[in-house]
């Protein structure tokens, strides 16, 4: 959509009488331009004007289901993308309709509704993922033998939340191949010896496989287990190096932290990013080490942390040396991090971990607890 189509839009639409004016096609465009700019209510406002009109265009409740998710409001959310798939007749090869079901797992995951999440979670896929590997079947829990590939998803952060489940495999008799980030190799390896791990960057040819399984599949396949599986479950030798560090700050509180977001969209960078003021104003700067677990951290962010009187230990590559990060995190005290692959990483170690959990986090961050459903040692504080 245009600059100046969405600034016509707005201009239109400034007053209650003149929305009156607008289809509902200028409507909907209108209630996604508010959407993106985070203009909710008004958003919520235009979109409930456009069902107003007619309550059986299906778009229209799609489009409410998303702003009440960002929102926040889950069930009146659900309820929205149920009208939708409802109004498309359940058409899933209507890739609005199979959103729309990923959409309903996530706020059946942020609910706490696994059975309702997982059934629709396989909806995460693109069918052009789906397809290139239907020509292996898919792995279950009753085959025992055969070559499982267990094929790579989304990033480095859900890697590790879904590493949760991989000694469970050990039960079963197939010889498993997991796909994923190799900066996560040597940590699987400490963890998991009889898993075949393979680079997830490298193309694989399937012909060398019985079956296969999507990474975040064995949430599904094993969420009977989950209760039990948020304890920690990494474990990570610590090399003499970092021990040194640990050793040299003995007389100091050691903090690990991580305050900003990799992606470079402007709307993840306002959601996830915690200011260093923020980040570190309860803190005794004397008797503070800091410890850098943000990738590609910037010559002015130390700067700023050093002016402030913190010992600044920014000694290892955060975004290569993933295993390094690992122990960096587990010598220390205590974790600040903001939503992100670090709090993933402190939580499955099992460190005492502040996170900063924004208005709309991710699923794995609920809304309903101070504390961390699947990470018991990860209490969220407010970012503003």
């Amino acid at each position: 959509m245009g600059t100046i189509f969405k600034i016509r839009l707005q201009k239109q639409a400034n007053t209650p009488e003149n929305m009156k004016n607008l289809d509902t096609a200028s409507l909907q465009k209108l209630a996604l331009v508010q959407l993106r700019q985070r203009k909710l209510s008004k958003s919520l406002k235009t979109i409930d004007r456009a069902i107003k009109t007619d309550k059986k265009i299906a778009l229209n409740h799609f489009i409410k289901g998303r702003i009440l998710q960002e929102i926040g409001q889950l069930k009146p959310s659900n309820l929205s993308y149920s009208k939708y798939i409802s109004l498309e007749n359940k058409d899933l090869s209507n890739k609005f309709v199979r959103k729309a079901n990923f959409y309903l797992s996530l706020n059946y995951l942020s609910l706490r509704h696994f059975d309702e999440a997982l059934r629709l979670y396989k909806f995460r896929h693109s069918e052009d993922i789906l397809k290139k590997y239907e020509c292996l079947p898919k792995w279950e829990r009753s085959i025992v033998t055969g070559n499982v590939l267990v094929w790579a998803e989304q990033g480095i952060g859900d890697e590790i939340f879904f590493a949760r489940f991989l000694p469970l495999l050990e039960d079963y008799g197939a010889t498993f191949y997991l796909e994923c980030d190799k900066r996560l190799h040597e940590i699987i390896k400490q963890n998991n010896p009889n898993l075949k791990l393979l680079d997830r960057s490298v193309i694989q040819d399937l012909k060398n496989f019985d079956f296969q399984i999507a990474f975040g599949d064995l949430f599904a396949l094993f969420s009977e287990h989950i209760n039990y599986l948020n304890t920690p479950y990494i474990k990570i030798t610590v090399r003499h190096e970092i021990k040194m560090i640990a050793d040299h700050y003995k007389n100091k509180t050691i903090v690990g932290v991580s305050w900003r977001t990799l992606s470079q969209e402007p709307e993840q960078q306002k959601l996830r990013n915690v200011d260093l003021i923020q980040l570190s104003k309860n803190l005794n700067c004397a008797g503070t080490g800091l410890v850098i677990l943000q990738p590609l951290v910037l010559e002015s962010e130390i700067k700023e942390l050093k002016d402030m009187g913190f010992d600044v230990i920014n000694k290892f590559d955060a975004t290569n040396d993933i295993l390094a990060v690992f122990e960096l995190i587990s010598i220390c005290d205590q974790i600040l991090t903001n939503q992100g692959a670090v709090a993933h990483f402190a939580g499955a170690v099992g460190q005492n971990t502040l996170m900063f959990r924004p208005k709309n986090a991710r699923w794995v961050w609920t809304q309903e607890t101070d504390k961390s459903f699947f990470y018991p040692t990860i209490k969220f504080v407010k970012r503003y």
